[in-house]
């Protein structure tokens, strides 16, 4: 005969292990990325570099940052291959510590995509190029630049900045990672505006251009590569500079070009 300390001691165990089976159901569910899979890249760059990686389906999802030196590897950690059940799609760049090298400049970016009937994957980062455009548009892996003008040059290369009044002296431009930028500058009421433009990179190993290939305004004469910057502008002017913190701009191409440092 069993007593009744017994029983409520039964029936305690009965609803233990239904917890623990539900729970154990529940985790089997959730468990749907293979411990074995393996999913990494290989640096095979002579820089130590840094790999942004996205969710290329939810842009408000926060990247990762992967760190990996010279001739080594690094994998993606599986619990960041699945979100809410569904297998994660993802865009990547990467950047040299030094900054000396990025293929960030390439659009599209790179993507791959977690497949469970593919357990390992191997993603090869090289250096394709000497091009610096990161130095100039971007701080970091993925932060905003910010230019702004502090000279104005004529069409014989003399300064008239004294000569311009504060309306005519305001140009600042904003360039983003996702190669969106804001031109901030004065309007024909001279009240300050911000336009919005999406840019283009046509650089080389020799030398950075920049150039809108769109651009929203309230001035509908202010259309596609209204935005033009650069380091060498001797096809234009006659200016050249090294520098990644000095560019020159010549908006819709007419003088007075522009000397902007980057002030972030």
């Amino acid at each position: 005969m069993v007593n009744q300390t017994d029983g409520m001691k039964y029936i305690f165990y009965a609803l233990l292990m239904s917890v623990v089976a539900v729970g154990c159901k529940k985790r089997e569910q959730e468990e749907t990325v293979s411990p074995m899979a393996n999913y990494y890249f290989v640096n095979s760059t002579d820089k130590d570099v840094t790999i942004r990686v996205a969710d290329d389906s939810d842009w408000t999802a926060k990247p990762m940052y992967l760190e990996v030196a010279a001739g080594n590897s690094i994998g993606i950690p599986n619990n960041q291959l699945m979100k809410d059940g569904k297998y994660r799609k993802f865009t990547y760049y990467w950047v040299a510590k030094d900054r000396s090298a990025s293929d960030w400049h390439y659009t599209p970016w790179k993507d791959f995509d977690y497949d469970p009937t593919r357990p390992e994957r191997r993603i090869e980062i090289t250096k394709q190029d000497n091009r610096k455009d990161i130095q100039y548009c971007l701080e970091g892996i993925d932060g905003s630049t910010r230019w702004v003008a502090v000279n104005a040059y004529d069409a014989a290369n003399n300064s008239v900045w004294s000569t311009l009044n504060t309306a005519q002296k305001l140009h600042e431009i904003e360039l983003q990672f996702s190669k969106q930028g804001v031109y901030k500058h004065s309007n024909l009421f001279n009240v300050p505006t911000n336009d919005y433009f999406l840019y283009d990179l046509y650089s080389t190993d020799a030398y950075f251009q920049l150039a809108s290939t769109f651009y929203q305004s309230v001035d509908t004469t202010q259309k596609f590569e209204h935005i033009r910057l650069m380091n060498d502008g001797r096809q234009l002017f006659n200016a050249k500079t090294t520098s990644t913190d000095t560019l020159f701009f010549m908006p819709g191409g007419k003088f007075p070009y522009y000397v902007m440092v980057r002030v972030r």
